[in-house]
């Protein structure tokens, strides 16, 4: 999941977990070695035929790669009091768009996350909010917290003023 791995077709002869889990259970695409990096010896189940082109190794120094992504989200999740144990509260929002609010210790986080597949504007408050986090690497500074334009899959969080 974390550098986006996809689920891997598992031979009837290979199924370990009879729950059907197994697709979701492939070893971990180091690199683009042998068996993905993950065992010099023969894995339990497949690798996927894309570990050569995802995997850590080569994420691992990629801003806009999957893998900084989620470092990115653990360490603002760490770092927040909000995130951790604040109170949560729905935002209205367009269709396609799930926003809210969480407050903590005088910390308020706006979360806007656009699944459409075109930009989609969403009022998030009042005020200016500073960019915590976005899908988006590259967005950072100051928006108006009455009307984020979030990008087609764009999610962000923003800390209100």
């Amino acid at each position: 999941e974390e550098i986006g791995m996809t689920d891997v077709p598992i031979p009837a002869d290979r199924i370990v977990d009879v729950d059907g889990r197994d697709p979701e259970r492939t070893p971990m695409q180091w690199d683009d070695t042998v068996n993905a990096g993950f065992s010099s010896g023969a894995p339990w189940l497949p690798v996927a035929p894309d570990a050569p082109q995802v995997n850590v190794a080569l994420q691992q120094d990629d801003p806009a790669s999957l893998l900084a992504l989620y470092r990115r989200l653990l360490r603002v999740r760490g770092g927040s009091p909000a995130l951790r144990h604040g109170a949560y509260r729905t935002l209205a929002a367009r269709r396609g768009v799930y926003a809210y609010a969480r407050e903590a210790e005088g910390e308020q986080l706006l979360v806007a996350i656009n699944f459409s597949g075109s930009e989609q504007r969403v009022a998030l408050g009042g005020g200016p909010a500073d960019v915590v986090l976005s899908t988006d690497h590259t967005r950072a500074g100051t928006v108006d917290g009455a009307g984020v334009a979030l990008a087609p899959d764009e999610g962000v969080v923003l800390r209100a003023h």
